[in-house]
């Protein structure tokens, strides 16, 4: 047994031993050897010595593997042996050992030989077993550093190849990264020539449409001193057929010894006078009325575009149509606010409008009345409708006069006087709008 050799013997046959135990296939290590050959390699010598000693001997299989490698990596030795030769290059302990592994019919008597003479003292054999145990301990830790060095070499290697790699790629990213500045720096030139070559034909052209605006403005200036000495020239034609024609009619006003002040037929009816029956409207305002809706907002406007044109409306006939819900004095506000804004668009246009003040002892008063606009009362008895009609019938033959109401009475009434009739829901489509 490994345990009855000399401490030097024995130390050498373990470390042979485990050697061959780190270089074996998994499937090939004895079973009770897997977990000790887990272990770093000065961990097996020191805890799994006996371990390993006892599969030697007792795992034929184990101590094959162990012969098979000896002989291959210690051939010179192994023959040596296995002829029974000296072999006095090598320490004896080292030959014990092979021979006790190759089971050489001498190796009791070389390990015998390595045992000190009975008459050497214990201290010379302590002190002997101490200097061989120091040396394979040394030996032991000089293996397992060289191991962690090669496991530490190998781990270098590999980052150095890591390291090679990336220093690749970071290279190969160098060379894309200066092969796309020098493109953009090509773009660059190529945008700086056009823009430089932009900037040329835009100036030209701007040179070229300066020339053009001078031209123009030279030609402009010329047409003007031309039409305003065209213009001067008709005004004064103008000035002195007006200048004649106002002299005829300040003849004519003192011939006739007319009044200084205008007296409409309005403010005649509204004072109880009669006036002679008005003359049918013209073919202007059936002209309008051909192809559209009776209440067609736009109607208006086209009406107040009429020359001369009287339009009187009934006013609580359209603020009931429109405003049924307020009281009737913010009734006649709102209306006479719309009709007061149309006034001031419109130029030579009279805007009547007439509400009933049937009901009261008095007249409303019309605070706020806009101008432009005449605002009238029926007198007390009398309806706001027979005062429209009244009006619509004073007006002078061939004037136009529309009457703003939903009466049909009234519209029929008013027609045959020579006036015509809008609903009143035209002038509100038109008040909405502003």
């Amino acid at each position: 047994m490994t345990s009855g050799l000399p401490p030097s013997v024995r130390t050498r046959v373990i470390a042979l031993a485990d050697e061959t135990l780190a270089a074996m296939q998994e499937d090939d290590v004895p079973a009770s050897l897997r977990a000790i050959r887990r272990f770093t390699p000065a961990k097996r010598t020191r805890l799994g010595a006996p371990t390993i000693g006892a599969a030697l001997e007792n795992d034929p299989a184990f101590r094959a593997a162990v012969q098979a490698r000896v002989r291959d990596g210690l051939p010179d030795l192994a023959s040596a042996v296995d002829a029974g030769s000296e072999v006095p290059a090598v320490p004896a302990a080292d030959v014990a050992a092979v021979a006790y592994v190759l089971d050489a019919p001498d190796w009791r008597a070389r390990v015998e030989a390595l045992r000190l003479p009975a008459t050497a003292g214990a201290g010379d054999r302590e002190t002997a077993d101490r200097r061989h145990e120091k040396r394979e301990a040394a030996r032991a830790a000089a293996r397992e550093e060289a191991a962690r060095l090669r496991d530490e070499v190998a781990g270098l290697r590999r980052e150095l190849d890591e390291v090679r790699r990336a220093l690749g790629r970071a290279e190969s990213a160098v060379r894309r990264s200066g092969q796309s500045l020098e493109e953009a720096q090509a773009r660059a030139a190529n945008v700086e020539t056009q823009k430089q070559s932009l900037e040329r034909e835009l100036s030209a052209e701007v040179r070229r449409l300066r020339g053009r605006l001078r031209d123009a403005e030279a030609s402009a200036a010329a047409a003007r001193r031309g039409t305003r000495s065209d213009r001067d020239a008709q005004g004064a034609r103008l000035r002195v057929l007006l200048d004649t024609v106002t002299s005829a009619a300040a003849g004519l006003r003192r011939e006739l010894d007319l009044p200084a002040t205008i007296v409409r037929p309005v403010d005649l009816v509204a004072e109880g006078e009669t006036v002679a029956e008005s003359s049918p409207l013209g073919e202007t305002l059936a002209a309008l009325r051909r192809g559209r809706a009776g209440d067609d907002p736009a109607l208006v406007d086209e009406i107040l575009a009429v020359p001369g044109i009287h339009l009187i409306i009934d006013g609580y006939n359209v603020t009931k149509l429109g405003y049924a819900s307020l009281t009737l004095e913010d009734q006649r506000s709102r209306l006479l606010a719309g009709l007061g804004a149309l006034a001031a668009r419109s130029s030579g246009v009279e805007l009547t409008c007439v509400f009933d003040a049937t009901a009261a002892a008095a007249r409303p008063v019309a605070a706020g009345t806009p101008r432009g606009v005449r605002v009238l009362y029926s007198a007390l008895g009398e309806l706001a409708d027979q005062l429209i009609v009244r009006l619509a019938a004073a007006e002078p033959q061939g004037r136009p006069v529309v009457v703003v109401t939903n009466d049909r009475e009234v519209i029929e009434t008013v027609r045959r006087s020579g006036a015509e009739a809008l609903p009143s829901a035209a002038l509100l489509g038109r008040l909405d709008r502003g």
